[in-house]
């Protein structure tokens, strides 16, 4: 686990692929598919990113973490719609998150309804007022 986050900068390839063997012996664990889909986004793979960020959701529970990055994926696939229905479930499991507000901006963004893009980016504000992800 911790070699395949050390690979991903010099050898995501290899990264990849002991992240693979990481989620075949932890089936059950969903930080693992969740680091694999990661550096899927990453690495350019977005079919095999949103499976696992789907099977990480599922696993999860009440994380709204793996339901953001699959909103991602979908928001670079230009999938607005499924990616706006992420947020939304991420919203109902979290809904004092302030990153899932943050994550549904940009989305709203994407969309071009900027109006609802402000409500959000105001609400993880008031959320997490000094949250340095959110002042970025």
């Amino acid at each position: 686990w911790e070699r395949a986050q050390i690979l991903e900068e010099d050898d995501p390839h290899t990264a990849l692929e002991e992240l693979s063997q990481v989620v075949a012996r932890n089936p059950n664990n969903w930080m693992a598919y969740y680091a694999r889909g990661r550096l899927a986004r990453e690495s350019g793979n977005p079919g095999l990113a949103l499976a696992d960020f789907a099977e990480a959701s599922r696993l999860a529970g009440n994380d709204p973490t793996p339901r953001c990055q699959r909103g991602r994926v979908l928001r670079m696939l230009g999938r607005l719609a499924e990616a706006l229905a992420e947020d939304a479930l991420a919203e109902k499991l979290a809904p004092r998150s302030p990153l899932v507000y943050a994550w549904r901006a940009a989305t709203h963004t994407a969309r071009k309804n900027h109006a609802a893009a402000v409500l959000d980016c105001e609400r993880a504000l008031e959320l997490d007022p000094e949250s340095p992800d959110l002042l970025e």
